[in-house]
């Protein structure tokens, strides 16, 4: 009955194929095939779907629709075993879990599954990297080692290459000097002239040279000269290999302007170490003064553009080789450019041979011939201390120079008195001494805008951003500092208010304490830091005295005109003028430590500049007291 019925539908089917297709679909879907949609296929796999669509004649686009159809119901029937095994499993475990989404489920296990393949992959990847840079690095090893002998055994080579060369050469040479010529025969003069003159190999002869000999020896060399040009240029055909290396033997002056210049050049090496700088003047060494001074005017030259053929870059580099000073800036005398290394050095051998470092007490003795000095440049001594102290004093008023606080600590321990020792005792005031100080004395009467005083001084205002910084994290707000002060009058303030403590002051009785130096420095600084305020002005500081430090309505004229006056300014700078000879003060802060016993200073007191690390004062404060027994 099938068959018949689907020879009848299908005439234009072999047999064959209908039975093939009889045996895979059921009866129902093969009769009513022609009015089925192309889904009802989608249990058939995809060979026999071709088949099926040959017997019976079915168009591609059918086929490609039922393809797709089955594929997604197969898709979604594996979900569906999925969520069934997730629901099965969920709730053995606790039947009051919800599911997640089926979709992320599927999804998950997907993802979980590829990268750990991906990994596997990586992973091996890895292993057979690793392997094989292994096997490069030991290749590299092997061919660096190789590089290292081979190199090895070819430079043993050229050196033996080299050394036979030159035995060879010497002995074409010993025996060509042998030979009876007129070449060897002055060459032997030669000799004897090096040997009788210094080593001198220039022979020089001027006008007024009457020997015959030195004439014809002079003119013999100068000729050796010429013809090394040519062998210079390739033309051997004026001198001989051999009668080079004969005269390179014995050091024979191809140039004499360059061996003018070098032994020029060696003399200025001698002098700067000797006296520590360049500066040579005509009185000392006329010749070498002149040479210096044509160093200097042609490296001005050279900077310019204008072409120097003295000064090549070679001998520039000979020169830079001693530490050549090619110019001098600012002041031009020589003891301000001395090398303190140098003559500190110098000075330090002075104090382990006399016991002190007052070279100025046998300064006179020496110009009188009374002693001599075991070391010429001890001479220059006294100059250089001199120069030393005109420094101190720049570098007090925050002018540039040569030295640093580093500089002047370690002449202090050396023993240099800058002006007078630290050996008298200090009377105390309350605990309390004051050592006024001016940072820039120069600094305008009225003040300086704060950003265009620090560009003006130091070419930035950098410094002041860690200030800030550092200020916040003690609760100081430094972003208001307005103006860089003239802090002549603060100073005076302090005064005025610190002085007499058994007067009462104002908002104080005599029974009560004044205002301490510190008290005052507070106020004013936080005038100025804080509350940007211009501490160089009368008003502010009335202002000051009135708020912070207790100055009565009655006391604010008389503070006014003692500030307007300056009549308390030249106390001010007295004080400031005593504590750099007292106590070498060259800059702030600057501490001075003593022993206090009895309300008095005890014993010698201790100054130093700078931030200090702890164990300083450590260090001080022991000392001091073993002072007091």
């Amino acid at each position: 009955m099938l068959m018949a019925m689907a020879s009848c539908q299908y005439r234009n089917t072999p047999l064959d194929q209908i039975e093939q297709i009889a045996s895979l679909v059921d009866r129902e879907v093969l009769l009513g095939l022609d009015q089925t949609p192309p889904n009802v296929l989608i249990n058939l796999p995809h060979l026999e779907l071709e088949t099926m669509a040959m017997a019976m004649e079915m168009p591609a686009d059918a086929v490609e629709a039922a393809e797709t159809t089955r594929q997604h119901d197969h898709e979604l029937q594996i979900q569906h075993q999925h969520q069934h095994h997730f629901e099965s499993s969920t709730s053995s475990t606790n039947t009051s879990s919800s599911c997640r989404p089926l979709a992320t489920t599927t999804t998950t296990a997907v993802d979980y599954s590829t990268i750990k393949h991906h990994l596997a992959e990586a992973e091996l990847q890895q292993q057979q990297s690793l392997v094989h840079l292994t096997t490069a690095t030991s290749i590299l090893q092997a061919a660096q080692s190789q590089h290292d002998m081979a190199k090895s055994v070819y430079d043993e080579s050229v050196a033996k290459v080299e050394s036979l060369q030159l035995q060879y050469r010497q002995q074409i040479m010993e025996e060509q000097l042998q030979q009876p010529c007129q070449w060897n025969v002055m060459y032997r003069k030669l000799i004897e002239w090096k040997e009788s003159h210094g080593g001198d190999t220039t022979v020089p002869c001027d006008t007024k040279c009457s020997s015959s000999e030195i004439i014809k020896l002079n003119r013999w060399v100068v000729n050796q000269r010429t013809s090394y040009k040519y062998f210079m240029n390739g033309d051997t055909k004026h001198i001989k290999d051999y009668r080079v290396d004969a005269l390179n033997k014995i050091g024979f002056v191809w140039s004499v302007p360059d061996h003018l210049w070098e032994s020029n050049v060696e003399e200025l090496r001698q002098y700067h170490a000797e006296f520590g700088h360049f500066n040579v003047t005509q009185k000392e060494n006329r010749k070498l003064a002149q040479f210096v001074s044509r160093l200097r005017t042609a490296m001005s030259h050279k900077r310019q553009g204008l072409i120097q053929q003295e000064l090549t870059d070679d001998r520039i580099q000979r020169l830079d080789s001693i530490n050549f000073i090619w110019e001098t800036k600012g002041r031009s005398t020589s003891n301000e450019t001395v090398k303190f290394d140098v003559m500190y050095n110098h000075l330090v051998s002075f104090k382990e041979i006399y016991g002190h470092t007052k070279v100025n007490k046998l300064e006179k003795e020496w110009k009188k011939g009374l002693s001599v000095p075991p070391k010429k440049v001890y001479r220059r001594l006294p100059l250089f201390l001199s120069f030393l102290r005109k420094e101190q004093l720049l570098f007090a008023a925050g002018h540039p120079c040569s030295l640093d606080e580093e500089k002047i600590r370690l002449l202090t321990e050396l023993g240099v008195e800058w002006r007078k020792p630290l050996s008298e005792p200090r009377k105390s005031t309350g605990g309390e001494d004051r050592e006024p100080y001016i940072i820039d004395p120069n600094t305008k009467t009225e003040g300086e805008q704060f950003e265009s005083y620090n560009i003006r001084r130091w070419g930035s205002s950098g410094w002041t951003h860690g200030l800030k910084r550092s200020g916040r994290k003690v609760g100081a707000n430094f972003n208001n500092w307005k103006t860089w002060p003239n802090t002549l009058k603060a100073h005076q303030l302090i005064a005025y208010v610190t002085a007499n403590p058994n007067k009462p002051a104002g908002g104080h009785d005599s029974s009560s304490n004044r205002p301490t130096t510190s008290e005052c420095n507070a106020a004013i600084f936080e005038a100025m830091y804080e509350n940007g305020e211009n501490v160089s002005l009368t008003d502010t500081l009335v202002k000051i005295g009135t708020e912070k430090l207790g100055i009565t309505p009655e006391e604010v004229q008389d503070l006014r005109s003692h500030l307007e006056t300056n009549s308390g300014a030249k106390d001010v700078l007295k004080e400031i003028q005593s504590g750099r000879r007292r106590y070498n003060i060259q800059g702030v802060p600057y501490f001075i430590v003593s022993a206090v016993e009895g309300g008095e200073s005890v014993g010698r007191p201790y100054g130093f500049s700078g931030a200090q690390d702890s164990s300083t004062f450590v260090e001080i404060f022991e000392e001091l007291a073993g002072t007091l027994g």
